[in-house]
């Protein structure tokens, strides 16, 4: 039936969007939106090392727009303290930042030269036991890829793991081509740079993701469901041309209403489940819900509070007015 494969169509459409979404709430991803994002100014204090940092950045013209958002995000860095929690944010700045001076400067030599004032730039914030960014130099855009693509395959590793082995995720050609990818670079890198420290960027990438490297992941893959939009036009367009002529002459049979009535059910709960299981919105929802649950609670225990104290406060009331009317009857 046309109305079948018109909801295969659906079904496919769906599960590009769900991927898409998966592969958009990734930890690495939501880092990078998260820093992007950022507007809040921790460099209030720090005005003459900005502008004196922005002075010696400005002659490149790539990437003027970028650098208040760049010494934000350092600055913000600067209030945290140093340990494990400001080594990964600064491994993951490193990208961020490294990921536009790649694309918007046009000589790998500039890159080196920002990357060696924003250092400085870090190293003059705060007081010397908070977090300071000092990022790896002489690193080439070749290398940097794909140290990229390790650093942040390595961080998404479990949670990709974990929706491909227990929420049994589905596959197309975007997600499967994005494994592959970062598969193989990582297993060159691996065999590069498990015996050897004599090379810089393997050094550092030890050093982002040690646990990706003492022992090697298994490999990740999904298999592409072999459904694809032309095989689908075709059977409907064929089917269409048989069942033309009895179309004219009829209307819908019963197993047709019921196709057209399931479809938007069908639909509704499909998405239902995908919100449920690939997005944090349910996770937000239920926070909210136990927060205005803790609130009412609250607001009813001090109502309840204030009327036991109204309560008591009753009688005493009336004895006093009492005792008045009696010392005025008197």
């Amino acid at each position: 039936m046309v109305q079948v494969h018109i909801f295969l169509k659906f079904l496919i459409i769906s599960n590009q969007w769900i991927i898409k979404i998966f592969l958009e709430s990734l930890p690495s991803k939501i880092y990078y939106r998260k820093t992007s994002d950022l507007t809040d100014d921790f460099c209030t204090w720090e005005d003459d090392k900005v502008q004196t940092t922005k002075n010696q950045l400005n002659i490149y013209e790539g990437i003027k727009n970028d650098l208040d958002n760049i010494m934000r995000v350092l600055c913000y860095l600067s209030f945290k303290e140093k340990g494990n929690s400001c080594d990964e944010q600064c491994h993951y700045l490193y990208y961020w930042i490294g990921n536009i001076l790649f694309n918007k400067l046009k000589e790998e030599n500039s890159v080196t030269t920002v990357i060696d004032v924003l250092n400085n730039f870090s190293r003059n914030l705060g007081s010397s036991q908070n977090c300071r960014c000092i990022f790896p130099k002489g690193i080439s855009e070749e290398e940097f890829t794909k140290l990229k693509i390790v650093h942040d395959y390595c961080k998404d590793y479990e949670t990709i793991q974990h929706n491909i082995t227990y929420k049994k995720i589905m596959c197309n050609d975007e997600f499967s081509s994005y494994l592959v990818k970062a598969t193989s670079t990582y297993d060159n890198l691996y065999r590069e740079c498990v015996t050897t420290n004599s090379k810089e960027y393997c050094v550092e990438v030890k050093k982002q993701v040690p646990t990706c490297f003492q022992k090697k992941l298994s490999t990740l893959s999904c298999q592409v469901q072999d459904v694809s939009h032309q095989g689908l036009d075709e059977e409907t367009s064929a089917l269409a041309k048989q069942s033309g002529t009895m179309d004219e002459q009829s209307t819908f049979n019963l197993s047709q209403i019921l196709m057209l009535a399931t479809l938007p059910i069908a639909g509704i709960l499909f998405f239902s489940f995908i919100i449920y299981n690939f997005t944090p919105f349910v996770s937000r929802i239920r926070k909210y819900l136990v927060k205005r649950k803790l609130v009412r609670h609250n607001l009813n225990y001090t109502d309840r509070q204030e009327l036991t104290e109204y309560t008591s406060l009753q009688p005493k009331s009336n004895v006093e007015r009492r005792q008045i009317n009696i010392a005025f009857h008197s």
